[in-house]
């Protein structure tokens, strides 16, 4: 599929087939149970790094050259600590600028 999108042109644009979705289905329940934090966003990749078994920090990046509100969502027992770059999130809404980053401390309530 991969080798079939790049030789495809639209693949990548704001308006792209939705291959994703495939990816989305299949990796639902690994995201679901060792992930903290999720999102709603295609066009936002997101990495955790522990930092420590109660502290860590998750790096979301705007893939996209327009501004991304993402609903995050984040397991219960972790509240953000802090914002070490970017917007914070209000209520778990974040406003992600275009092709910019944000970077989350989390930590164990």
């Amino acid at each position: 599929m991969e080798i079939g999108l790049t030789k495809k042109p639209g693949s990548f644009t704001e308006s792209p087939p939705e291959c994703w979705k495939i990816y989305q289905l299949i990796s639902n329940e690994i995201v679901s149970n060792n992930r903290t934090v999720t999102k709603d966003d295609q066009f936002v990749g997101i990495t955790e790094h522990d930092l420590s078994l109660d502290r860590k920090v998750v790096v979301l990046v705007n893939y996209s050259p327009v501004d991304r509100n993402i609903s995050l969502s984040i397991k219960k027992g972790w509240i953000v600590e802090k914002t070490l770059h970017g917007n914070k999130p209000e209520k778990k809404l974040l406003i992600l600028q275009a092709n910019d980053a944000c970077v989350l401390q989390l930590s164990r309530e």
